[in-house]
């Protein structure tokens, strides 16, 4: 495309034939390559989340008037639209400067007797930028944009552990480990709980495909001479499976934990150290609800060659 008489977003000047143009690969927007590199992102960053694609009608006064409709988060540094109610970010609940008494109108005084969402509050507290407000000497609020989804309920359980503590509950890796560790983008405990669940629930998966018919006549009759040692094996297994879920059920949020603050000390290693913005833990950590459907796929797998195995040993 040809920029030429378009606007850079940053400077607002007009490009020129000789200017050394980059374009932002997700929205389009062309900028300076000095611009771009002074902002360190694109102009448009907080618009991507909207699905903005830069068209060749957009100049800095509609630039500015879309920035003044966009509301900044207190607690997070996060712009977000002026029809908002709550932060996209840190989830806090958005109040315009201009909104005296509450929005209620001047010279209206707010009812001093209404109740204050303890969840809000909390929220709000957990983003403070107070020195004391870290894990691990890093700001409360990187954690929870590394979190992203369910940061209300890991933060509390954080900052106990790093405290000490290392045992808490979690019903998710109870009920599907590995499915709860590929979720949180945790792959190595996702395949080491993957592959345990597929040893302890071989003698089962042994006994399921039998009633199938999926063996042949030769390893039918191994399974029949064999059927009572199988079924012991089973039982045995499925406690040892009980006991493996429990061990994941208490240790799992330590492990989450770990993951977290390794990752995060990471990211903030590679951009200088010191805090950072919102923006350097856009698409890292959080949940990953495509990693479910690839566990399963590989658990399907790894069981399906478990059982061809067992059926060309035998």
């Amino acid at each position: 495309m040809n920029f030429i008489g378009k606007y850079c977003p940053v400077c607002g000047n007009l490009f020129e034939e000789n200017d050394d143009i980059v374009v932002c690969p997700d929205c389009g927007t062309p900028h300076h390559r000095e611009c771009y590199r002074a902002e360190g992102k694109c102009a448009n960053f907080m618009r991507h989340q909207e699905d903005f694609r830069w068209s060749a009608d957009e100049s800095p006064r509609e630039e500015k008037a879309e920035a003044e409709a966009k509301v900044i988060c207190e607690n997070c540094g996060m712009e977000n639209s002026r029809s908002a109610k709550q932060c996209v970010s840190c989830g806090c609940p958005l109040e315009e400067e201009s909104a005296s008494a509450g929005g209620m109108g001047p010279g209206i005084e707010p009812d001093m007797g209404q109740s204050v969402d303890p969840r809000m509050a909390f929220i709000k507290q957990m983003f403070s930028s107070s020195d004391e407000n870290t894990i691990e000497d890093v700001p409360v609020r990187e954690v929870a944009w590394f979190v992203k989804g369910n940061y209300v309920y890991y933060i509390p359980q954080f900052k106990q552990m790093a405290a000490g503590r290392k045992v808490s509950f979690n019903f998710m890796s109870f009920l599907f480990p590995h499915i709860y560790f590929a979720n949180r983008r945790m792959w190595f405990w996702a395949v080491i709980s993957m592959i345990v669940s597929v040893i302890f629930s071989l003698p089962v998966m042994i006994s399921q495909f039998y009633s199938m018919g999926f063996f042949t006549a030769e390893v039918n009759t191994v399974i029949e001479a064999n059927a009572d040692l199988i079924n012991r094996l089973a039982a045995i297994l499925n406690m040892f499976d009980l006991g493996f879920r429990v061990i994941t059920c208490l240790f799992a949020n330590y492990i989450y934990y770990r993951f977290t603050m390794k990752a995060v000390h990471r990211i903030r290693e590679a951009n200088g150290g010191g805090n950072q913005t919102v923006e350097k833990y856009a698409g890292v950590g959080g949940l990953k609800i495509l990693n479910t459907l690839l566990i399963l796929i590989i658990a399907g797998a790894v069981s399906a060659i478990a059982i061809y195995a067992f059926s060309m040993l035998i």
